[in-house]
């Protein structure tokens, strides 16, 4: 589920990104690109939590054989 919200927020950065470079108001600009680093950084969390989940499950998993080669 975070993995689709983070893809959608990944195509709603690249349509505001468009919008950036056609937009000739300054305050609208400057609204964009705020709304464009939520677009950004949102991702990016979500991406790094799912790197730490499976670096965790691998360390759980070498942690699980070590334990089945110590009882065996």
């Amino acid at each position: 589920m975070l993995n689709v919200l983070a893809f959608y927020f990944v195509n709603k950065g690249i349509e505001t990104e468009k919008l950036i470079r056609q937009t000739q108001d300054a305050g609208l600009v400057a609204q964009l690109q705020q709304e464009q680093l939520l677009n950004d950084v949102l991702p990016s969390l979500v991406f790094t939590l799912n790197i730490a989940l499976v670096l965790l499950l691998v360390i759980l998993g070498i942690r699980s054989l070590i334990k089945k080669r110590k009882t065996a």
